[in-house]
């Protein structure tokens, strides 16, 4: 689910100029990948496509990077399912109905009535921080596997 959204979002013409295709994994991984190249990408050092902080930082997409975010939830169970996704994004264009109707009257729309979802600077800084954190434990059990494999040192 997340992995189409993310396509979807990568081919947008609202965040701006929509760049030459890549693939979600281009960057990271050679252009035919095998199914053990995937497995060691994605299973064991967690790797997910970069979400830039444009997508972020829009309005109007932050919704969809938040709920790319916890579909790729490293506990199954904490991952949204496709119905979550659809009823926020239903709820996102219901609000936008709301907005565009009384733009077009001469009625001013209050603030606090402007419910377009956003991601507040501290959710942003805590994901940073748990995208930080996942790498430290990839590498730490990197290391380990090592170690089990009979490649430890003593001195």
């Amino acid at each position: 689910m997340a992995l189409v959204l993310w396509e979807i979002t990568s081919r947008c013409h609202a965040i701006g100029e929509v760049k030459d295709y890549e693939p979600p994994y281009g960057s990271k991984v050679q252009m035919h990948p095998g199914v053990e190249s995937m497995k060691d990408h994605l299973l064991r050092d967690r790797g997910r496509p970069e979400i830039p902080d444009s997508w972020i930082n829009h309005q109007g997409i932050a919704i969809v990077c938040a709920s790319i975010e916890e579909c790729w939830d490293h506990d199954p169970e904490a991952r949204l399912t496709a119905q979550c996704v659809a009823e926020r994004f239903s709820d996102v264009e219901d609000e936008m109905d709301k907005l565009s109707s009384r733009s077009s009257s001469d009625e001013k729309i209050p603030a606090e009535e402007q419910k377009i979802p956003t991601i507040p600077e501290e959710e942003r800084q805590i994901i940073a921080e748990q995208k930080e954190e996942d790498k430290v434990l990839v590498e730490c059990s990197v290391s380990d596997e090592k170690l089990e494999e009979g490649e430890r040192t003593w001195n």
